[in-house]
């Protein structure tokens, strides 16, 4: 079994860069802090039945979710395969889409585009509603690839339900997730700073391709394949768990 590339425990380009300049009285409490609340609102949570941690992606309501409309009008229809839109507070400025998707479908086979993408935009919040595109790379990628990331959205996603126990959503970063089924249409799911199982090896995954995308043509080379492994062990076992559940 292959493990999905690491990533940070917590989230995507986490940097200590961003608290470098404070004095050290405040850097420990800006480290405290959050640990102190994130011990007290785990023993709350257990004392009233409340989850932190959602085994699975859960629902989202794709009309009422106004910045990540707008970052998807930026992908202007460049979508389909995989979706990742990754959202922190509104002066982390580290917020991003990377998504996976094919063009000129051919007539006779349309379970495989021609061409196929990965599109990653950097963007930032401006007015309500409002998203602005500060970079964008995109580079194309081979059907077998493509097919290994739609695979592995689907097979997640496909398991998005409500949690048994209320859901308790941190602040800090957010991950939604959306993917093409055919029958059934663009299909979402979403979690709150997710740290454990399946929502957070698919952040891992979108985190990898974001920096596949990134990376120059000769490093892409050996990345390609441990991503193929990866997405396909992910797909794969999340398959047998259904089949068993």
């Amino acid at each position: 079994m292959t493990n999905p590339p690491k990533r940070s425990v917590l989230h995507c380009d986490q940097s200590v860069s961003q608290v470098s300049g404070m004095p050290r009285q405040l850097k420990k409490c800006g480290i405290l802090i959050p640990l102190l609340l994130l011990i007290l609102s785990n023993t709350f949570s257990a004392s009233i039945g409340v989850t932190i941690h959602p085994k699975y992606l859960v629902p989202v309501d794709p009309n009422d979710r106004a910045y990540e409309q707008a970052i998807e009008k930026l992908l202007d229809g460049r979508q389909g395969r995989g979706t990742m839109i990754y959202t922190e507070s509104p002066y982390a400025e580290g917020d991003f889409v990377i998504s996976a998707w094919g063009k000129d479908r051919s007539d006779q086979d349309a379970d495989h585009p021609l061409h196929n993408f990965l599109t990653l935009i950097k963007v930032s919040p401006g007015n309500p509603g409002e998203a602005i595109l500060k970079d964008e790379v995109e580079i194309p990628i081979d059907a077998q690839l493509a097919m290994s990331i739609e695979k592995a959205w689907t097979a997640v996603i496909m398991r998005t339900r409500y949690p048994d126990d209320t859901y308790l959503g941190l602040d800090g970063w957010r991950t939604e997730f959306s993917v093409f089924v055919r029958g059934l249409g663009t299909l979402y799911g979403q979690l709150w700073s997710p740290s454990k199982g399946l929502p957070k090896e698919l952040m891992d995954m979108g985190c990898a391709l974001s920096d596949y995308v990134k990376a120059s043509a000769t490093e892409r080379i050996p990345m390609r394949k441990k991503l193929i492994q990866s997405l396909d062990d992910l797909s794969t076992r999340n398959l047998q768990e259904r089949s068993t559940g």
